[in-house]
């Protein structure tokens, strides 16, 4: 909460973010797709949200990686009530209308930088979507989109991290 906050105070990482909103292309998915065409997108498009829209380009929802869980965690049957074990239930083929949230906040190119990040932080939600006057999407900004570049105007150098998990993970 205090980086996010100091982040408002400092014009250096609001004119990063700005240069940032501005170079990316975001990358948008149809309300009426199937749950394979989104996991397609967020595995290869290096992303982890998706603003939906409608036929018009129009923002009707959002889609995140923790919204498809469910598609891919719930147990074809469980011994008990809370079990996860057993097969899981793939569901590639249902449409996402089961899975996005249609409530997002967003923003205009207008909203300053520390409103948008002053509202992340009270309503304690991942990222905000900059809309257009009709209602299309324009950019998003999420924290680690902050965190990148603050990274990157301190000048770190950026590691990779390896993570390994057994052969039957799932």
């Amino acid at each position: 909460y205090r980086i996010m906050q100091a982040v408002t105070e400092d014009p250096q990482i609001e004119r990063e973010l700005e240069l940032r909103k501005r170079s990316r292309h975001i990358i948008t998915i149809r309300n009426d797709a199937q749950v394979s065409e989104a996991r397609a997108l967020l595995g290869n498009g290096g992303v982890s949200r998706l603003p939906v829209v409608d036929e018009n380009g129009k923002l009707v929802g959002i889609l995140t990686r923790y919204d498809l869980r469910e598609a891919f965690a719930a147990p074809l049957s469980s011994p008990n009530l809370f079990s996860r074990q057993g097969e899981k239930r793939k569901q590639f083929s249902e449409p996402i209308r089961n899975y996005y949230k249609q409530q997002v906040i967003t923003a205009t190119h207008k909203t300053p930088l520390s409103q948008m990040i002053n509202t992340m932080l009270s309503q304690k939600i991942g990222s905000i979507l900059t809309v257009n006057e009709k209602w299309q999407p324009v950019s998003i900004l999420s924290y680690r989109d902050i965190l990148e570049a603050i990274s990157d105007l301190r000048g770190e150098r950026k590691e990779t991290v390896t993570l390994s998990a057994p052969d039957d993970f799932e």
